[in-house]
């Protein structure tokens, strides 16, 4: 699992983007923020979507990302996926409306960038933006009511993990199939043994006659 680092320099050169900190959650300018906790930047006609700082070290270490497929639709507020985590399960939100033209694949090998590095390598989806005019009801890094919604809203949109999810069923097959190999080994074994057993008894009965 990835280790969680804070976004650091490299990452907001990468971005041109800035970082300031409120509490223990980080939020970034020149980002705008649904208040279900996703980001989007918008350049040009295209839109990067993620989640914040916040909502990963609320959510706890990520183990799988159930990604849309490119080219699906996606609307403001609804939405497009899912993040689970060793202790809940939330929904993603797309905070505009458009077409899926990218996917970060690197999520299905490497859910824990979501923790490591959610504002740059774990994004999760890019946008072919339909309706720039819905980024006008999305906050900003500027918004003296964007800290409040980071300070007080200490429940996320998730739900405890109960049953069995993706993660769990892939996890139960994998146990099972080992466990299945190993029983093989073992019954391959004791007929290897028993054949051996059958063998010496035959010559031994051959001695004696």
């Amino acid at each position: 699992m990835a280790s969680r680092l804070l976004w650091a320099s490299r990452a907001a050169s990468y971005l041109r983007i800035s970082v300031f900190h409120r509490g223990f959650a980080s939020v970034v300018k020149d980002l705008k923020y649904l208040d279900s906790h996703e980001w989007v930047k918008v350049e040009g006609n295209s839109a990067t979507v993620g989640i914040t700082d916040h909502a990963q070290d609320h959510l706890g270490d990520v183990v799988y990302v159930e990604l849309p497929e490119v080219g699906a639709p996606v609307s403001h507020g609804s939405s497009f996926g899912a993040v689970e985590s060793v202790k809940a399960t939330s929904d993603i939100n797309s905070p505009i409306s458009g077409k899926v033209v990218e996917v970060n694949e690197e999520l299905n090998s490497s859910p824990g960038l979501i923790n490591s590095s959610p504002y740059d390598k774990g994004w999760i989806i890019k946008v072919e933006v339909s309706n720039s005019g819905e980024l006008n009801s999305l906050m900003d890094a500027d918004k003296s009511h964007l800290s409040l919604f980071i300070h007080s809203n200490s429940e996320l949109a998730a739900t405890p993990s109960s049953g069995m999810s993706s993660y769990d069923i892939h996890l139960l097959l994998t146990v099972a199939y080992r466990c299945f190999i190993a029983l093989m080994v073992i019954m391959y074994i004791e007929v290897l043994a028993l054949g051996s057993m059958l063998v010496v008894n035959y010559f031994i009965g051959l001695h004696v006659w």
